[in-house]
């Protein structure tokens, strides 16, 4: 014995399907923003990065090297993972030759909050004290 659906079936169960795909392709492009915990200038103490200094802003990322002036990248897309006590923020940004990068910083709660970067976690990167913030 076969069953027959009914046109007006059909069209709810279609409709259903469109509605969840909808839903997911919405919920998929949602844009993350900038932590407020990331947002601001960094320094650090490691020797390679003497006087230079990361400024992050929601929606621009600038480094500033000691004689080489800032190099103010737009930052196209953020995206924020969880893992434990830490995340991880992934930035999508551009430099003045509209050339695209990525950077990961992992956020650590310790010492007043540190930026480690994924590529290099050996360098802590801290807000600046005194009146350089």
């Amino acid at each position: 014995m076969r069953i027959t659906e009914s046109p007006s079936f059909r069209i709810r169960r279609k409709a259903s399907l469109v509605l969840v795909v909808l839903s997911l392709t919405i919920m998929s492009c949602q844009k993350q923003t900038m932590p407020d915990s990331v947002v601001g200038k960094w320094v650090t103490d490691d020797q390679r990065y003497v006087n230079c200094m990361l400024e992050i802003g929601t929606d621009h990322i600038t480094f500033r090297y000691p004689g080489e002036g800032d190099d103010f990248c737009p930052i196209k897309g953020v995206s924020v993972t969880k893992k434990g006590p830490t995340s991880v923020v992934t930035i999508d940004y551009v430099n003045a030759e509209r050339t695209s990068f990525t950077t990961k910083f992992a956020i650590s709660p310790e010492n007043g909050g540190e930026l480690l970067s994924t590529n290099q976690p050996d360098v802590v990167w801290k807000r600046p004290s005194g009146k350089e913030s």
